[in-house]
């Protein structure tokens, strides 16, 4: 089960951002019905910090409001492992709350092995860090990020673990806390020199592709010339060689510098022709990359 395409977070987020904004100045109840849509809602992942934002000072200034804002940060940049350690700090959550919080622990264990350019996270990774029995506990967990489209990935049960997706992001983004800015800033200075890398890369496979190309488009381009195919086939036959040595060996590739003039023979043998001004009128002389001939 793979998918490469992953959730515009932003959408579903929108109107809850909407509803904060005009919650602003309310009782603790409304705000309360608020932050429970947020940690309850399917589809959003993130934004849990701009809700903060929005409504944080009403909640901190009530000791219900304070558990209900440290429930936000909780699902904002939180783990499963924090809520376990400090329950008392926030709100009681539902069996659907604390599976949300769950997949939010998962994106965060899939994010920190992208970071480390892990190809799979091991399901015993994740067992781990969602504190769950068995890995069949896990694959739920993942299947249905998978089908929230917060991550892209492959179950392989054999190997137990999650291999990351190649063909584009892995993960969707959760909050970013401002004690990880510098850390992100110093990932994407190392990911803009590896892409820098990679096009330097890139450009030699592409010339040196380019190069082979020319060589193998002016073999064939010698070979259906009807006199000179002739000439070949006798110079070759003449050598005991044949004609299907000369395209295996002689098609530049072999050379000791991919140079089209250097003939390699079957026996390991190799020289380098040169070609000479020759006129197919009268008898003169025709000299090719394979010898002079007569006509």
């Amino acid at each position: 089960m793979e998918s490469s395409m992953l959730l515009d977070t932003e959408v579903p987020l929108q109107p809850l951002l909407q509803a904060a904004e005009a919650s602003r100045g309310s009782n603790i109840s409304t705000i309360r019905s608020l932050v429970m849509r947020a940690i309850s809602d399917k589809e959003i992942f993130c934004g849990f910090d701009q809700i903060i934002l929005i409504v944080g000072k009403s909640l901190s200034e009530s000791i219900e409001g304070e558990k209900m804002l440290q429930t936000l940060h909780l699902f904002s940049n939180g783990t499963y492992d924090d809520y376990e350690k400090h329950r008392e700090r926030y709100v009681n959550l539902t069996e659907a709350q604390v599976f949300k919080l769950r997949q939010l622990t998962a994106m965060s264990v899939v994010e920190d092995a992208c970071c480390n350019r892990q190809s799979a996270v091991s399901y015993l990774s994740l067992r781990q860090n969602l504190q769950l029995a068995d890995n069949t506990a896990v694959e739920d967990v993942l299947v249905s990020c998978i089908n929230a489209r917060v991550l892209a990935g492959e179950l392989c049960q054999r190997s137990a673990s999650l291999f990351l997706n190649e063909n584009g992001p892995a993960v969707s983004p959760r909050d970013v806390t401002l004690t990880s800015v510098d850390a992100m800033i110093e990932r994407l200075r190392t990911w803009k020199d590896v892409l820098a890398h990679s096009q330097v890369v890139s450009t030699q496979i592409q010339a040196a592709a380019a190069s082979q190309l020319s060589v193998h488009n002016n073999w064939n381009s010698l070979l259906q010339s009807p006199l000179q195919h002739h000439a070949v086939e006798r110079n070759t036959a003449e050598r005991g060689w044949d004609l299907s040595d000369v395209r295996r060996y002689g098609d530049g590739s072999i050379g000791t510098k991919g140079d089209p003039m250097e003939i390699s023979r079957p026996d390991g043998a190799g020289r380098r022709q040169k070609r000479g001004r020759g006129s197919l009128q009268g008898n003169a002389a025709e000299t090719s990359e394979f010898g002079s001939f007569e006509w």
